[in-house]
């Protein structure tokens, strides 16, 4: 149990939980985003692809709570804050600490700035200290599309139905990673609340274990 502990700890380190910016999203809409980001080609604007990326974040001051299972450290809260349109803090606090993941919002794709664990104070730089912040790893990266990879990451589903302890998703959609100790490591995202539910699997022998972390209550 303490190196499944370990091993949590050190993938809360790697995967963040950054939600959607929305608690509802009517469906036409939801329709309209998915269309938009399955573009495999530039034909809208910038703009129209930041705010596509926007929405996958929780509106400012949100906190969400996370259902935990397999390892006590899988549970958590998360607080959304907003530092202008195109940075984000999102604080997770699962007990044992709290980590802060800043993210930037480019143009096609959205980069960790800043990963930092006991951060109890919240981290309020100017715009341009944010700006001069080099990219750790890409989040999320358009289209989000069944097939599409980015910075190790793979896009395996795009149109899934999902149930969660908060309410069953349609078109969520699904990003795997192959770890080199051959875990893998999922992230489940919906258009207007962001990350819902991330999996983390790893095979001993013949020994399987599965942490998951899956969305319960908006705040």
């Amino acid at each position: 149990m303490r190196r499944f502990q370990c091993v949590f700890m050190i993938l809360s380190l790697l995967i963040m939980a950054a939600c959607g910016r929305n608690e509802s999203v009517p469906n036409q809409r939801d329709e309209h985003k998915k269309e938009i980001v399955h573009e495999t080609e530039n034909n809208g604007t910038n703009q129209t692809e930041q705010s596509i990326l926007s929405d996958f974040f929780m509106k400012d001051g949100a906190i969400a709570e996370y259902l935990g299972i397999g390892n006590e450290y899988a549970q958590y809260n998360s607080r959304t804050q907003w530092l202008n349109d195109h940075y984000v803090n999102v604080y997770e606090d699962n007990g044992g600490t709290v980590m802060l993941r800043t993210f930037r919002i480019e143009e096609n794709k959205v980069v960790v700035v800043k990963e930092i664990s006991e951060a109890y104070d919240d981290y309020l730089p100017t715009e341009n200290e944010l700006d001069q912040l080099n990219p750790l790893y890409t989040y999320l990266q358009l289209p989000l599309k069944t097939g599409s990879e980015f910075d190790g990451w793979k896009v395996i589903e795009d149109s899934l139905t999902l149930s969660t302890p908060y309410k069953q998703f349609e078109n969520a959609i699904v990003i795997e990673k192959n770890n080199e100790d051959h875990s893998v490591t999922r992230k489940y995202f919906v258009a207007g609340l962001g990350e819902v539910k991330r999996e983390f699997t790893m095979q001993e022998g013949k020994e399987k274990t599965t942490i998951t972390s899956v969305l319960e209550k908006i705040n």
